[in-house]
């Protein structure tokens, strides 16, 4: 099924490096429907026995009945179609879970992610949403490598047997991140790709060279050039890194808090089906400054307009419980098959799993979850653990 793999390659591909846009939609989606119909043609898709299924089903049900009480039924299918396509994804990657090797779909992706990595450093130079163009936001492209970033590393070194070139390849992200001001996302692709390297070996050895990798990027950024460049490029980053006592001064902070406040009010308001998908910056709050510090920032008339900055609290106010729990229950079924099963797991399996946590505590940080990629980094890791679980079976 070399097909199969290489047309779910291309489609991660996209998915890591979505610039190029076609009728509204990332080319990735073609690719998806393009897979869809040769694994149902080819593969019959056979049906699984999981736990997981009903969980995804409620998921759904959850999203549809949260739609119905908030919109009308004219309204409904557009404010969903999102969802039905990663609810989709998820569901055709359990059911191709026995055809997709995923060192072969990291083969005929990572050229994409190569790209993005050069993307990430050229990205002022690129044009705008300029025809078949779409332009990717710092924030999406430091998304893209906490989602991706393990996986590939992981391939380069232990696949193909590049050792040297795959520590490159995460020098130039973590200095991409670091320079785009993305500490949390510095921080989680730096982890990630520790504990996938010595998760099942932590001892004192591990633990010591963490430390002196840590002294050293600590020593780097001490650097005069280091800190210049970074200070001549944006005073808030280098104030940021440097001066931590800004940060609860910091504009971007104070929105954070202000948006978590926020959504815990529309939470209370309408806590079984929420306010509708996409309705969180339409929705307009009374602010009861929860947070110190938050004041200034809520004071401003567009605060309500303003992203979640939190995936989980967009989808806890937007959806309910009633679509929340399911997806927590997603979540745990993952976490609990990396824990019960980690040992068992290959080196890839392994990065996409470190993937996936990193991505989890990324989500408080951003309103990430309702675009595909953090569906497409769901599908692939729900998919190993349902496949792992049956293993386990035999």
């Amino acid at each position: 099924m070399n097909s199969l793999n290489k047309i779910f390659g291309l489609f991660l591909g996209f998915t890591v490096f979505p610039y190029l846009i076609l009728f509204g939609f990332n080319f990735g989606f073609f690719i998806f429907l393009f897979f869809f119909i040769v694994t149902k043609k080819k593969l019959a898709l056979n049906n699984y026995k999981s736990y997981v299924k009903i969980i995804i089903a409620l998921y759904s049900i959850g999203v549809i009945i949260s739609s119905l009480y908030n919109f009308e039924i004219t309204d409904v299918f557009s404010k969903i179609i999102n969802y039905i396509y990663w609810i989709l994804i998820i569901n055709v990657l359990i059911k191709s879970r026995h055809h997709i090797t995923l060192s072969l779909a990291l083969k005929y992706a990572s050229p994409f992610y190569l790209i993005l990595i050069v993307y990430s450093f050229l990205r002022d130079f690129a044009p705008k949403d300029f025809f078949l163009l779409n332009y990717i936001s710092s924030n999406t492209v430091a998304f893209l490598f906490v989602c991706f970033t393990v996986p590939f590393f992981v391939y380069f070194k232990d696949i193909k047997k590049r050792f040297y070139f795959s520590y490159v390849i995460l020098f130039l992200v973590l200095i991409s991140l670091l320079f785009d001001g993305r500490r949390a996302g510095f921080g989680l692709v730096f982890l990630s790709v520790f504990f996938v390297l010595n998760f099942k070996k932590i001892n004192f050895v591990s633990i010591f060279k963490f430390g002196v990798v840590s002294l050293i990027l600590i020593f780097i950024l001490n650097l005069n050039f280091v800190s210049s460049s970074i200070k001549s490029s944006s005073d808030r980053i280098y104030n940021l890194i440097y001066n931590t006592k800004e940060i609860n001064e910091d504009r971007s902070y104070q929105t954070r808090l202000a948006m978590i406040e926020k959504g815990l009010i529309m939470f209370e308001e309408n806590p079984i089906v929420g306010v509708g998908a996409t309705n969180f910056g339409k929705t307009d709050v009374v602010f009861k400054g929860r947070f110190a510090n938050t004041d200034v920032v809520t004071n401003k008339f567009t605060i309500n307009e303003t992203s979640a900055h939190n995936s989980y609290l967009q989808l806890l106010s937007e959806m309910g419980l009633i679509t929340f729990i399911p997806f927590l229950l997603i979540i745990l079924y993952n976490v609990s098959t990396y824990i019960y099963f980690s040992k068992t797991l290959n080196n890839i399996q392994s990065a996409f799993y470190f993937s996936f946590f990193a991505c989890c505590i990324h989500l408080y940080f951003i309103s990430a979850l309702f675009n595909v990629y953090a569906w497409v980094l769901i599908g692939i890791v729900t998919s190993q653990s349902v496949l792992i679980r049956e293993n386990s079976k035999k």
